[in-house]
């Protein structure tokens, strides 16, 4: 009697134990996003970070970092992104995109590869490699059982019902903000707030959050990405207008160790020749599409004719790296009203793609920018005093009412001043010694720039102080980079080079072997913009067009992408990259 009597004590005492760090079953939900797998797992009372980690088999840091969690701290009710290390059973419930899928198995047959499985079940090479982590393609055996997802319905049947609510879910998709959300469904981050009361540090990629419909039930853009094919034998012709004098289109490549300082011009050169490296190193690319250049200088007055007697309107995609001038004349005209569209400088808004259902705004417009810069500063630095400050010609003026316009309807409290009318000690004055301080200087004069810090330097001990500029200032030759290190300044831009990285240094010694000189931004771009438009157009075929947002490519080296629709169905990159100056090295945030 006394045995059972102990025994049952023990068996009480351990349920208690178990029930005071909270029971942690693994869930049932998956969700397959960026290119991975993630277990949705919403805490219940009494369960831990340690006691979560210990049941999906995943380190707690890769917990906070899925989440953006800046400590261990968690509470009933939220809900987690948990990396998939371990299988899940048959039956689960698999969420990728618009899609609903129920986890299933699978028996290779002899002859099987990952691409004929993943064809064979409509669904992508990468899907089906997530959900086998541990199974290499090599090694695929007859007999042998992979994990695949069974096709249950989509998840716009219930969107429709969600609309009946006024509520829709959205998939937060990479380099997308609040901001940039709230303004693709034309409502505020305050209500998106309001929805989601979880939020309270950044969103992720993958992540689910509820949007008010608002006024989008007549504005959102219906989905044409209508492509099934699997192949396109189309040869697709893309021509690059270049603002280059028509001869010479060469330039003298220095011998070694000869002085050469790069002609202005250069920069348009290093463009195609990043383009044209990134086919040379993916030849199959090269059956797939011709490439033709036109130099066009600086003329705008023949401009049309010049297109017209090249059939430039016979191409299937037009990029163009004209001046703003040039590219309003083509716009302006109907010649490429059929001819899809790219230009590739940084306007101030996306009216170009509003107002031109065949143009793809390719880099980030400063109005996004601004409002993936607002979203940044709320979801890190909500707490500081924020200094907005600017100077320069009119161009910078109105970039500077922009901003302020954009911060008022963001409800951050953000102090302006305008240094063509007052003295830099009009920031330095509004500086707090109680909490961190954030400057934004919106300037591109060098020895302005110089000056500034060199003045804000003499505070440095007083304050706590971050310094967000342009990434123009990195070209500098005279601000000192041990400033830029001391104030820890941000950057943010469609294009990030990090030059840590594997892929980075091979296409350096590449375009260095070539053309003896180091690859400029443009360079770069070039490459990017070649990997980008051959992939989305051997993937979609002649539709590609209606699936710029389809396309997530990893093996770019400077730019990132996020193409929403806007207006009359243009299209525009509202992707913004965050970088910092730490140990006198640029890091990706």
């Amino acid at each position: 009697m006394n045995k059972k009597f102990s025994c049952l004590f023990f068996l009480l005492v351990i349920c208690h134990l178990i029930q005071a760090q909270g029971v942690v079953s693994m869930s049932d939900t998956l969700f397959f996003a960026a290119g991975k797998l993630f277990y949705k797992h919403i805490v219940q009372k009494k369960q831990t970070l340690y006691s979560i980690s210990k049941s999906y088999g995943v380190k707690i840091d890769d917990i906070l970092r899925t989440n953006n969690l800046q400590n261990k701290d968690i509470k009933e009710g939220q809900n987690l992104l948990i990396p998939a290390v371990i299988s899940p059973p048959k039956g689960s419930v698999l969420i990728a995109g618009d899609n609903i899928y129920l986890v299933d198995y699978y028996t290779v047959k002899k002859g099987d590869t990952y691409y004929k499985i993943a064809k064979q079940h409509n669904i992508s090479v990468q899907f089906l490699e997530a959900l086998n982590p541990d199974v290499s393609e090599n090694a695929l055996k007859d007999g042998q059982v992979l994990l695949t997802p069974r096709y249950v319905k989509s998840t716009k049947q219930t969107e429709k019902a969600q609309q009946q609510n006024e509520v829709i879910f959205h998939e937060v998709s990479q380099g997308e903000t609040l901001f940039s959300i709230a303004r693709k469904y034309q409502t505020t981050v305050d209500e998106i707030k309001k929805l989601n009361p979880e939020i309270d540090a950044q969103i992720r990629i993958g992540q689910k959050i509820k949007v008010p419909l608002g006024n989008q039930k007549t504005t959102q853009t219906q989905d044409k990405c209508k492509c099934t094919k699997v192949h396109h034998p189309v040869k697709f012709k893309i021509t690059i207008l270049l603002p280059l004098p028509s001869k010479p289109f060469s330039y003298p490549i220095p011998k070694e160790n000869e002085d050469w300082e790069k002609p202005a011009e250069f920069e348009y050169v290093e463009f195609y020749q990043g383009f044209r490296l990134a086919l040379d190193s993916f030849s199959s690319f090269d059956n797939s599409c011709t490439i033709k250049v036109l130099t066009l200088g600086n003329d705008t007055l023949n401009l049309l004719e010049i297109l017209k007697e090249k059939s430039v309107d016979k191409s299937d995609l037009v990029i163009s790296l004209l001046n703003h001038e040039q590219n309003d004349k083509i716009l302006e005209n109907d010649y490429l009203k059929n001819t899809f569209f790219v230009v590739c400088h940084v306007d101030r808004n996306e009216t170009l793609a509003e107002n031109n259902s065949h143009l793809i705004q390719f880099l980030t417009p400063i109005n996004l920018q601004f409002e993936a810069l607002l979203s940044y500063l709320d979801s890190n630095h909500n707490q500081s005093n924020i200094i907005f400050a600017y100077k320069g010609d009119e161009n910078i003026v109105e970039i500077g009412k922009l901003f302020q316009e954009l911060a008022q309807q963001s409800l951050i409290p953000i102090t302006t001043v305008n240094l063509n009318q007052m003295h830099n000690s009009a920031v330095f004055s509004k500086l707090n010694s109680q909490k961190e301080n954030v400057v934004i200087l919106m300037a591109n004069n060098e020895f302005f720039v110089k000056e500034f810090l060199r003045q804000m330097f003499e505070s440095y001990n007083k304050y706590q102080i971050v310094v967000f500029g342009l990434p123009t200032w990195l070209d500098f030759e005279f601000v000192e980079f041990d400033i830029m290190e001391k104030f820890n300044i941000h950057f943010f831009s469609s294009q990030f080079i990090d030059y840590n990285q594997y892929e980075v240094n091979s296409f350096v010694k590449k375009f260095q072997d070539m053309f003896g000189a180091d690859p400029g931004r443009k360079a770069f771009l070039g490459y990017d913009m070649a990997i980008f438009f051959t992939k989305i157009m051997k993937e979609y075929g002649e539709c590609y067009f209606d699936c710029m947002d389809k396309i997530n490519e990893s093996k770019l080296l400077s730019t990132s992408f996020n193409f929403i629709r806007v207006g009359k169905g243009g299209w525009v990159n509202s992707s913004v990259q965050f970088y910092e100056m730490k140990n006198f090295y640029l890091w990706k945030k």
